[in-house]
């Protein structure tokens, strides 16, 4: 582990170059809208998938991978009650309604004997044995296979918060024109964060998808996390009583959050496979592969692979398409197989008509054309319910 605190050290460096130089922002910056959405969405999914497993309601099956747990197990509904009370005390928007839903969780399972109580309550902490742990030998002695593990570490810790920041960010709602402020800045934060926890004696260090309570409390600025920091160094003096709170209660916040972060799924266009195809490798991957690099590689790769192909090959809907609906994204090649008529769709030809913007009925849903307006008219304001948009 000495070796590999090396490697997280290097890392901390490559990173904080990266990030300076400004290539993390190009990175995100090549990721389009929608797959940022996607990511976001996976990560909710992700982490949900994390909480289940954590209370037992998910279990491992060697027939069908996972299957649900043993609900006469107390643990699960202690999970589950916990957050059940936390849904009741954010939508009556009780402050710290996770951390008190957490503790009574906690006191439940103590006092029942479905826990172990704490055996103290404070202790000093000690760093022995970890403070710069590190071998700087083996950058002279096997130069090249540390620096690869530094390398594939920094592209994994730049994907995961390229997802986890963006997700956090929209959830705040700070993301203008689809970027998210000062994000060199949160690169840079994370690097110098490997690099001083790799001389703590700890591994790399991104953005903590638990982040997002904090805004759900109302959180929008650094102060929150400042304050997260300033509590994190009291809790080691609180180390017997912070071991003693059971998994189950830990497990709940982790499906709240997945809760928060799946809001962004209404607004990818399900309709069009050009994106649905790349968000739904990004959420399924994520998800099913437990982690969250492997997700946004697939839907980058999956948007790369469409964006050749129909820039190469562009379908006859796109080569066809009016001068007067403008120039076509890749978004916009969409053929009858990639996009279905559907009742969304109908209600954007028809909010297209009323705007003034005729001929667009083909881009927007194929089969239909200005003659179908009087047809469409019947659920024209059904189909404007924002609910369906």
């Amino acid at each position: 582990w000495h070796w590999a605190l090396t490697a997280c050290a290097l890392q901390g460096v490559f990173f904080a170059i990266l990030a300076v130089t400004g290539v993390c922002d190009l990175v995100q910056g090549l990721v389009p809208d929608f797959l940022k959405k996607a990511i976001t969405v996976a990560i909710g999914f992700f982490q949900a998938f994390v909480g289940f497993k954590m209370m037992g309601l998910v279990a491992p099956s060697q027939d069908t991978l996972v299957t649900l747990g043993d609900m006469g197990d107390i643990h699960v509904w202690l999970s589950l009650g916990a957050i059940v009370m936390m849904g009741i005390l954010i939508i009556y928007e009780i402050p710290g309604a996770v951390f008190v839903a957490i503790w009574v969780a906690s006191a439940v399972g103590w006092v029942f004997g479905a826990a172990t109580p704490p055996e103290g309550l404070v202790d000093w902490p000690t760093m022995e044995g970890t403070v710069l742990a590190w071998d700087t030998s083996c950058l002279f002695e096997d130069t090249y296979r540390v620096l690869m593990v530094a390398t594939v570490l920094t592209f994994v810790s730049i994907l995961d918060i390229c997802g986890v920041q963006f997700g956090l960010a929209t959830r705040a709602n700070l993301v203008h024109d689809g970027k998210v402020p000062n994000s060199r800045r949160v690169y840079l934060g994370c690097a110098l964060g490997s690099l001083f926890g790799a001389g703590c004696g700890t591994s790399t260090v991104i953005i903590a998808n638990e982040s997002c309570l904090s805004i759900v409390e109302g959180g929008r600025t650094g102060i929150s996390a400042l304050t997260c920091s300033a509590l994190f160094v009291v809790s080691a003096f609180f180390t017997p009583l912070l071991a003693a709170v059971p998994q189950y209660a830990v497990a709940a916040p982790l499906v709240m959050v997945g809760l928060f972060m799946t809001a962004p799924v209404g607004e990818i266009d399900w309709d069009n496979l050009a994106e649905a195809v790349p968000a739904y490798f990004t959420i399924s991957v994520m998800t099913f592969t437990y982690s969250i690099s492997n997700g946004v590689v697939a839907g980058l790769g999956a948007h790369l692979v469409l964006t050749i192909c129909l820039k190469i090959l562009p379908p006859k809907a796109a080569v066809a398409a009016s001068p007067a609906t403008g120039p076509l994204s890749i978004n916009d090649y969409a053929t009858p197989i990639m996009r279905v008529p559907t009742l969304r769709s109908a209600a954007r030809t028809i909010e297209d008509e009323d705007t003034g913007r005729r001929g667009s009925f083909s881009a927007q849903s194929p089969g239909l054309g200005p003659a179908h307006g009087p047809a469409l008219e019947g659920f024209a304001g059904e189909a404007r319910k924002p609910l369906l948009r």
